[in-house]
C-alpha cells in the first residue's frame, strides 16, 4: 500500500475514534417567526394587532406571507441606535416571495410577528429578496432564543478544522515513518557495501 494510502487511512480512522462535539443540551423551543402585510386601518379579513412597544395597532393578513421555513439562516446585531435586531437571511423560495411581497408593498407596511406578537410594522420603502434586517422591540435574550431556535446550536468546532487538524497529523506521521524507513534502507545499503 502506497504512503498517501496509509496516511488516508490512518486520518479515518483516527477521525472515526473522536468524539461527537454534538451539542447535549435540551432542545431549544421551537419559536415562530412570520412576516405578514399589515394595513393601518382596519378592513375586511384583516385581525387587530398591537405593536410591541408602541400604542399603535395595525391590521394583520390572516396568513403569513413568510415564515420560519423560508428564512435559512438568522443573526443577532444591533440596529443604528444599538438596539438588538434580527439580521434575516432567506431560502432561495424565501427570497421570491420575499421580493414579490415587499414590491407589492411599497408605501405600505408589513409586520414581523415572533411567536405570534407584532415586534415591528414599518412601512417598505424599498424592494428587499435574499436579506433584511428586523429592528424593533426585541430582547438580547429574545434575539439569542430565535438564533438558537432557527439555526439550531453552535458547533464548538467547525468540521473543517478539525479535519485539517487530523489531516495535518497524519500527514506528520506520514513524513516521520518515511523519513525513517529512508534512513533505515540507507543504513542497511551502507552495511551492505
Amino acid at each position: 500500500m502506497s504512503l498517501f494510502k496509509n496516511i488516508l487511512l490512518m486520518t479515518l480512522l483516527i477521525g472515526e475514534g473522536l468524539p461527537s462535539y454534538a451539542d447535549d443540551s435540551p432542545e431549544p423551543p421551537k419559536m415562530s417567526l412570520e412576516i405578514r402585510e399589515a394595513e393601518s386601518m382596519p378592513g375586511a379579513e384583516l385581525t387587530e394587532a398591537s405593536v410591541r412597544g408602541a400604542h399603535d395597532k395595525v391590521y394583520l393578513a390572516k396568513e403569513a406571507a413568510l415564515t420560519v421555513d423560508d428564512i435559512s439562516r438568522v443573526r443577532g446585531t444591533m440596529d443604528v441606535a444599538g438596539r438588538p435586531a434580527l439580521e434575516v437571511s432567506f431560502t432561495e423560495e424565501g427570497a421570491r416571495k420575499m421580493l414579490a411581497l415587499t414590491e407589492r408593498r411599497i408605501e405600505k407596511q408589513v409586520a414581523f410577528l415572533v411567536n405570534g406578537e407584532v415586534v415591528g410594522a414599518p412601512v417598505v420603502r424599498s424592494r428587499i429578496s435574499s436579506q433584511c434586517e428586523i429592528t424593533g422591540s426585541f430582547t438580547k435574550p429574545e434575539i439569542e432564543a430565535l438564533v438558537r431556535s432557527i439555526n439550531g446550536p453552535p458547533s464548538p468546532f467547525p468540521n473543517w478544522i478539525v479535519w485539517v487538524g487530523l489531516l495535518t497529523l497524519s500527514l506528520l506521521i506520514g513524513l516521520v515513518c518515511w523519513t525513517s524507513r529512508s534512513k533505515n534502507k540507507r543504513h542497511i545499503a551502507d552495511a551492505t557495501d
